[in-house]
């Protein structure tokens, strides 16, 4: 499991400044991207972590069935586990933002 460590750069002044996005995700768990948008993080890159979603189900499809050739016979089952793992983070992302701002 990765860690949430506050990312540093240099700003065009030559102050530094925190970074703002989470680059490289997987492995963060969901307390540690809790923690990364509590502490401002705005933008969470998590194309890699969906990736390998996608793969794995891939993987479990063909393991399931050593003779299946079909591409459509996979490919659906995966697309639906990205599907909902991104419904997942949104969900998870979209309560951070809503507590973090406070009641409207």
């Amino acid at each position: 499991m990765a860690a949430v460590v506050p990312a540093f750069r240099e700003g065009p002044d030559g102050c530094g400044e925190l970074a703002d996005a989470l680059e490289g995700s997987s492995g963060v768990s969901d307390a540690g991207m809790q923690a990364a948008i509590a502490a401002g993080m705005t933008k969470i890159n998590v194309a890699t972590h969906l990736n390998q979603v996608f793969t794995g189900s891939v993987r479990e499809s063909l393991v399931a069935d050593l003779t299946m050739v079909d591409s459509r016979k996979w490919m659906k089952p995966a697309r639906t586990a990205v599907e909902q793992e991104t419904y997942r983070l949104l969900s998870l992302y979209a309560r951070m933002i809503r507590q973090k701002s406070g009641p409207n």
